[in-house]
């Protein structure tokens, strides 16, 4: 099918066209006014390790990443989202309330963003952080604030220790310059009785220092922490108008189109000499528009007009088989169609008698 069929099929069937986009694009507006709008909201927190170690390992943070993955899950377990519906007041089941709630890791990172979907702003909010909230409750790992304040306290210990013997070390060695340069017995014996206490109290210090820091070896823990509360969203993710819209005017477009090729391939109607010309594969040689009037008289429009325009599209079918017939004159020309009542005895009597003006003998033959 030429270019030109196609541009005539959408043209045939521009008002199916329009009709199908007005009406898909319009149900689809409707539709999204009237939707119950949805909002999404995010809060952020942040899954990990915590250690006062003076020398964290690779170990320590990759730790903190299985915790994270640990947590997807249990934000949308029953425990977490039971608590969150009794906190809040929610009058709905924990199985309702997960399909609301998606938690995902920031790829690469201990964060974890906990989605909520709900069509009031306010309330996506309130179970986003509340969640959160329930997570950092219900961690068992979750360090409370005494076991804070004791790391806090060991770490603190730490420098103080290193100051100590730093400076212990520095006063056995000037005592060492001391004796050396002693001029009495008793001198020497002095130097020597400073080292031997300044010797046992850094291995103390030492003792001490090893304990501490096996201490905050085992003191590391895990914590949850809200580093992003969600906020109230503005405007819903859903309906969007605009794209729904669109969408459905494509959608009708589309099918639209498909229908109005598919009735045209299934019509087998006739409706251009290029279309008889296509099918048959043979030369049109005129076309004759309808003629009006009741009767086979009021028909025989070549003789009551001879300057009518049909009376012309007859002398033109005259004219034409003449041509054909140039090497074989014609002596029987046959006038036929396929049913009865499609114009061949008027076509047959107008013919006849243009061709008899022409000077040409006729015998017109009704042959039913």
């Amino acid at each position: 099918m030429e270019l030109y069929r196609y541009l005539e099929v959408v043209r045939k069937w521009i008002w199916l066209i329009v009709l199908a986009v007005t009406l898909a694009s319009g149900t689809s507006l409707i539709a999204s006014l009237v939707a119950v709008p949805v909002y999404k909201t995010t809060t952020t927190v942040m899954i990990g390790q915590f250690t006062q170690a003076a020398n964290p390992v690779a170990s320590d943070f990759f730790t903190g990443q299985q915790l994270a993955q640990t947590y997807v899950q249990l934000v949308a377990r029953e425990p977490i989202l039971t608590a969150t519906i009794s906190s809040l007041g929610l009058d709905q089941d924990w199985q309702s309330l997960r399909g609301q709630v998606a938690a995902t890791l920031v790829q690469g990172t201990q964060l974890l963003e906990v989605s909520v979907l709900d069509t009031s702003p306010q309330r996506a909010k309130a179970i986003a952080d509340e969640i959160a909230r329930q997570l950092i409750l219900q961690s068992p790992t979750t360090p409370s604030a005494d076991e804070l304040d004791r790391l806090a306290f060991v770490q603190a210990q730490l420098p103080e220790l290193e100051k100590k013997i730093k400076d212990a070390k520095d006063k056995i060695v000037e005592l060492d310059r001391v004796a050396a340069g002693a001029t009495s017995a008793k001198q020497i014996q002095d130097a020597q009785q400073q080292q031997t206490i300044l010797q046992a109290q850094i291995n103390q210090w030492q003792s001490t220092y090893a304990q501490l820091t096996a201490t905050l070896g085992k003191g590391s823990v895990n914590y949850v922490t809200i580093i992003e509360p969600a906020v109230i969203p503005r405007t819903p993710i859903s309906p969007k108008i605009s794209l729904n819209v669109m969408l459905a005017a494509a959608i009708g477009l589309t099918l639209s189109v498909a229908a109005a090729f598919l009735l045209e391939y299934l019509d087998d109607t006739i409706r251009s000499p290029e279309e008889v010309r296509a099918l048959i594969g043979a030369p049109i040689l005129t076309t004759i528009g309808k003629i009006e009037g009741e009767g086979y008289p009021s028909k025989l429009i070549a003789e009551l007009d001879t300057r009518s325009p049909l009376t012309e599209s007859y002398r033109a079918l005259r004219t034409n088989l003449q041509f054909l017939a140039l090497d074989a004159p014609l002596r029987t020309i046959l006038v036929t169609s396929s049913g009865p009542g499609e114009g061949k005895s008027v076509t047959a009597a107008n013919l006849a008698v243009i061709m008899a003006r022409a000077g040409v003998p006729v015998i017109l033959v009704d042959a039913d």
